[in-house]
């Protein structure tokens, strides 16, 4: 079943709003005399109504489709609950409503850049809003999407709670995206761009609303349709005025993401033919990256052929060094000294980034990630006894890791332009499941215990495309209190999480194991 036929089954159903009651005859009580406040729009003013303040325009104008009045005194001076935001003029030629204006408009100076995170912004900054100009299902799509984002950054930042009225509308938005979609996929002039992007869209909104299975769905759909290109007209994708690349990039690393994810899904794309795995270490990673964008595509790649090694592999991890096949050795080997490859060549890059760069924290990022990924080979029993980690080295790896997040946060907090400052939404960072991994792997409860912490660090975002903060550290916290590993005898080697958790944390995804523990927990307070 195509995208084309199974998307329409996918709409979600239009909700009606529920008409108010009819207020009640009251008698009308004296106002109470309050000091009069000065500061806000002069919309809310006029209106009599608290104003949040946020510049260039308040959220309670932009959620209600009014024009925000501006303020009187300077918009820098302002607070923004979701950070500063740029000035981006969107022209009056766009079709649509004076609310969906306001909502790309939001989306320009605010939701764009906070979406990309660390990595380089120009897919959702520059081209997917160049589509948007004659494509009308991108424009309802960025609508929808920014709609969502205002309301998730309203949640997260102790504003008014938006109304069942203004979600309804937004679930309104979106099922209108998916019907036009549908349509234009069955026109004579479908695109597969429009598709994609459509698609890569659609699995924002389903994790801005936190159902991680319908991302996975449409994440699943938009990777299919892209390998299929590839194998099918390679030319033609090729040829996308810059998008191709900038779309790859992406899926790609979504890919990555919802494989760490949920532990029992293979990855989409498979970005290296088996036949060239073993001489990846010499064709893959360089000595020397241009910038930060340059280094995580190669890392993007690499985690790709790494996990498809070891899924292709998994019958084998019991097996020793002298038991495997050549061809295995081979590959294993090639992939460990790539990653070695490229944590020098990312140092070499860090010498070469100011301090307070941005990239900085981007390359700390890709460190993090790297390391990890290496400690999942370099942990396993497959491995010549000279290059593996027995017993608790694998700890310092982890420790290594926790310091550079510790870095990265506390750069974060003295710089206000840094995506983690006040986000409370980002795609692929993989901050969180850095986090989230660190927990189940380490053995030293200290190491264990600071990286729960950290997950509920206020500069760590709330949602990172299916990962939950919140949610994460649920699950570690619930496994720590039942099963209390190395508390009970002094003498006793402390456990690992993934180890005692198993059936729990090896289930499926984050939800899964979520679920599992509440079930547990409430057949805990029956009986």
């Amino acid at each position: 079943m195509s995208y084309v036929e199974t998307i329409s089954i996918r709409v979600r159903p239009k909700l009606t709003s529920v008409s108010p009651p009819l207020p009640m005859l009251t008698t009308k009580k004296p106002r109470r005399s309050t000091p009069k406040v000065r500061s806000g729009c002069s919309t809310c003013k006029a209106r009599r109504i608290k104003c949040d303040e946020t510049t260039p325009e308040c959220l309670r104008c932009v959620r209600t489709g009014r024009t925000c009045g501006g303020y009187t005194g300077p918009a820098t001076a302002r607070p923004s609950p979701a950070g500063s935001i740029t000035t981006y003029s969107i022209p009056f030629k766009v079709p649509g409503s004076q609310v969906d204006r306001q909502l790309l408009h939001f989306y320009c100076s605010e939701a764009a850049e906070r979406l990309a995170g660390f990595s380089d912004p120009t897919l959702w900054t520059q081209l997917i809003l160049q589509r948007c100009h004659h494509q009308p299902v991108i424009r309802s799509a960025l609508v929808g999407l920014s709609s969502l984002y205002l309301d998730h950054i309203s949640d997260a930042s102790n504003l008014p709670p938006v109304s069942l009225q203004c979600r309804s509308k937004s679930i309104e938005i979106i099922s209108k995206c998916h019907r036009q979609l549908t349509a234009h996929l069955r026109s004579p002039g479908a695109s597969v761009e429009v598709a994609l992007i459509c698609g890569l869209i659609f699995y924002t909104f389903e994790c801005l609303l936190g159902d991680t299975k319908q991302a996975t769905w449409h994440l699943d759909q938009g990777l299919r349709l892209l390998q299929g290109t590839l194998v099918e007209n390679p030319t033609r994708f090729a040829s996308l005025d810059g998008m191709s690349d900038q779309l790859m990039a992406i899926f790609a690393r979504l890919d990555v993401q919802a494989s760490i994810f949920d532990s029992d899904r293979f990855p989409g794309l498979r970005l290296l033919p088996p036949e060239d795995m073993a001489s990846c270490s010499s064709a893959l990673v360089p000595d020397f990256f241009v910038d930060s964008s340059h280094a995580e595509n190669v890392l993007t790649r690499l985690q790709n052929i790494t996990m498809h090694h070891i899924i292709n592999y998994l019958d084998l991890k019991r097996c020793s060094w002298d038991q495997l096949p050549i061809s295995v050795k081979s590959e294993r080997l090639a992939i460990v000294s790539s990653f070695q490859t490229f944590q020098f060549a990312t140092a070499e890059l860090l010498a070469r980034i100011d301090q307070h760069q941005r990239p900085r924290q981007h390359v700390l990022l890709l460190q993090i990630q790297a390391e990890l990924f290496h400690g999942i080979l370099v942990e396993d029993n497959t491995l010549p006894p000279s290059m593996r980690d027995i017993g608790g080295a694998i700890d310092s790896h982890l420790e290594a890791a926790l310091t550079q997040i510790s870095a990265i946060l506390d750069m974060a907090r003295t710089e206000r332009e840094s995506p983690l400052s006040g986000s409370g939404f980002m795609l692929s960072t993989q901050l969180i499941a850095s986090l989230y991994y660190i927990c189940m792997k380490a053995q030293n409860r200290e190491t264990r215990q600071l990286a729960v912490s950290l997950l509920l660090h206020s500069g760590v975002p709330e949602r990172e495309g299916l990962w939950d903060a919140k949610t994460a550290a649920f699950v570690v916290e619930s496994l720590i209190v039942n099963h209390d590993p190395g508390s009970s005898e002094g003498d006793r080697a402390e456990a690992r999480l993934e180890d005692l958790g198993r059936g729990i944390v090896d289930c499926g995804g984050l939800d899964d194991a979520f679920r599992l523990l509440q079930i547990a927990k409430q057949g805990e307070r029956v009986t």
